[in-house]
C-alpha cells in the first residue's frame, strides 16, 4: 500500500516535470510565463496552503495536547540549521550557492508530497499529528528560508513578511480563535492549495529545460547533497528519536509512531522553493532545479526504505 501510494505520488509529479519540460522546449512557454508561475505560486496557491492548513488545525485544545510536537520539530529544525549551513561551506564559495545548498539540506518537500502521502498512507487524523511537526519548519521556509533563496542581504521586515508568512499566521490566528471559513472561501482555498505542487512542477520542468540538462546531471555535488537529504538525514532522526524518546518518558509505541510521522517530514526529496523563491526575483535556478529533478526520482525508492525501516 505504502509503496504503491510512493509511486503514484512521485510518478504524477514526474508527469508535470515533463509537461513542463516539452511546453519549455517546444517554445510553447518561455522564460516570461515561468516568472508567472512563480508569482502565482508565491502570492497564491502556496500562501493558500499555508493559511488552510494552520486555519483548520491550530485550535488551542489542539496545541494544549500535541505542544511537545512542535518542541520536538523545533529541536531537529535547530540542529539541521547548523549542521547544513557547516556542510554548505564544502559544496560552494559563492554565498548564494551556500544558501541554496543549506537550504536543501535543511528543508524537505514536506509540504507539496509528505503531506499528501501522510494523508493515504495513515490517514487525516494522523496528518493533523504531523502538519504540527511542519509548523515550526513551514515558519522557517517563509522567513529565513525565503531571505536566503530570493537574496544575499540582511535580515529586513521586508523579507520576512512574504505572502506565505503572512498567511501563515493569519491562519494560526485563525484556527486559534476558531473562527469560521465561509462556504466559498474554503471552495477556493481547497482549489488555490491543490495547484500549488502541480505549479511547481510545471516550473521545474521549466526551468530544467532553460539549462543544459547535461550540465544539471554531471554535478556531483547534487548527488552527494540529495543522498544527504534523503539518507542520511532520515537516518539520523529516527536513530535520534529511538535513542532520546524513550528517556523523555515516551513509550515504545509513541516513540515508533512519531518516528513513521516524522518520515512524513524529513525523508522527504529537495523542496520545490529552491526553484519557486530564486525565478520569482530572476535568479538562477539550475542548482535547485538539479535537486528536485534528482531527489525526486531517487524517493521513489528512499521513501520505501524508510518506511519499512521505521514503520
Amino acid at each position: 500500500m505504502a509503496t504503491e501510494v510512493v509511486f503514484n505520488q512521485v510518478a504524477a509529479l514526474f508527469i508535470f516535470a515533463i509537461i513542463g519540460y516539452v511546453l519549455a522546449k517546444t517554445n510553447i512557454v518561455n522564460r516570461a510565463h515561468s516568472k508567472i508561475l512563480s508569482v502565482l505560486g508565491v502570492y497564491v496557491f502556496m500562501p493558500a496552503k499555508f493559511f488552510k492548513t494552520f486555519a483548520e488545525n491550530f485550535t488551542p485544545y489542539y496545541i494544549s495536547t500535541k505542544y511537545v510536537y512542535l518542541i520536538i520539530s523545533l529541536a531537529v529544525l535547530f540542529v539541521l540549521v547548523l549542521l547544513s549551513k557547516q556542510a554548505a561551506k564544502l559544496f560552494s564559495r559563492d554565498k548564494y550557492e551556500r544558501n541554496v545548498f543549506q537550504y536543501t539540506m535543511t528543508i524537505p518537500n514536506f509540504g507539496y508530497m509528505g503531506y499528501v502521502l501522510a494523508e493515504a498512507i495513515y490517514g487525516s487524523a494522523a496528518l493533523t499529528n504531523i502538519m504540527m511537526l511542519g509548523l515550526p519548519i513551514s515558519v522557517y521556509t517563509n522567513t529565513e528560508g525565503y531571505r536566503m533563496l530570493t537574496g544575499t542581504g540582511g535580515f529586513t521586515l521586508k523579507k520576512i513578511f512574504n505572502p506565505m508568512f503572512v498567511a501563515t499566521i493569519v491562519g494560526c490566528v485563525w484556527g486559534y480563535f476558531g473562527l469560521p471559513v465561509p462556504a466559498v472561501a474554503r471552495t477556493v482555498l481547497d482549489s488555490a492549495s491543490g495547484c500549488a505542487g502541480a505549479v511547481s512542477m510545471l516550473l521545474m520542468g521549466i526551468v530544467v529545460a532553460e539549462q543544459k540538462l547535461l550540465s544539471i546531471v554531471v554535478d556531483f555535488r547534487i548527488y552527494i547533497t540529495v543522498a544527504i537529504r534523503l539518507f542520511v538525514i532520515p537516518g539520523l532522526v529516527g536513530g535520534a528519536f529511538f535513542a532520546v524518546l524513550p528517556l523523555l518518558g515516551f513509550s515504545a509505541d509513541a516513540t515508533r509512531e512519531l518516528v513513521r510521522y516524522s518520515l512524513m517530514i524529513f525523508a522527504m526529496p529537495c523542496g520545490l522553493n529552491t526553484i519557486v523563491f530564486p525565478k520569482l526575483v530572476g535568479k538562477d535556478c539550475k542548482l535547485g532545479a538539479g535537486f528536485a529533478l534528482v531527489s525526486v526520482a531517487a524517493s521513489l525508492f528512499s521513501i520505501p526504505f524508510w518506511l519499512t525501516v521505521w514503520g
